[in-house]
Parts: structure tokens; C-alpha cells; sequence
């Protein structure tokens, strides 16, 4: 048991930076419930459609997924954004 209490504190210690993040950023959510809830649509997406035709296919969703809802979390429009990069549709 106390080797238990060493590692807990050796942890403490060596990430305090990770630890106190939410801390020193007050918008910053505590928990990763939007992180699990983005995933979701790619996971219903995956089971309906009987997964991905490549691995790179797959890998390029989730790159893409996951920007558009970083970015309508942080209130920006995301079809403006991918406009701005790729060109109007």
C-alpha cells in the first residue's frame, strides 16, 4: 500500500503542469464528454456502413471530423473555415 502513495505522489509531482491544466484555463472543459460524444457519429457512420474501404480513408475522417467540431466548439463557422482553406464547394 504504500508503494501505491510513492507513485501517486511521484505522479503529482512530475505532471503537476497536466494536472492543474483546468486550473490555469477556466474555458476548458474537466471532463472529456464532448471528446466522447464527437466520436460518436464516426462510430454509428462505422457501424452502418460496415467500417472504412481503407485504413488511410478512415484516417483522413476522423482528421476531418475532428476539426469541424473542434471548431464549431469554439464558435467558429466550420463551412467558412474549410471555404477559406480549400476554395468555395
Amino acid at each position: 500500500m504504500l508503494n501505491l502513495g510513492v507513485k501517486a505522489g511521484t505522479y503529482a509531482v512530475r505532471c503537476t503542469d497536466s494536472i492543474f491544466t483546468i486550473v490555469n484555463n477556466p474555458g476548458m472543459s474537466s471532463t472529456n464528454k464532448h471528446a466522447e460524444t464527437d466520436l460518436r457519429l464516426a462510430v454509428i457512420r462505422r457501424k452502418v456502413c460496415y467500417c472504412f474501404a481503407t485504413e488511410r480513408g478512415a484516417q483522413r475522417y476522423c482528421t476531418i471530423a475532428s476539426c469541424l467540431k473542434a471548431q464549431k466548439r469554439q464558435g467558429r463557422d466550420p463551412d467558412a473555415e474549410l471555404q477559406s482553406r480549400f476554395g468555395p464547394g
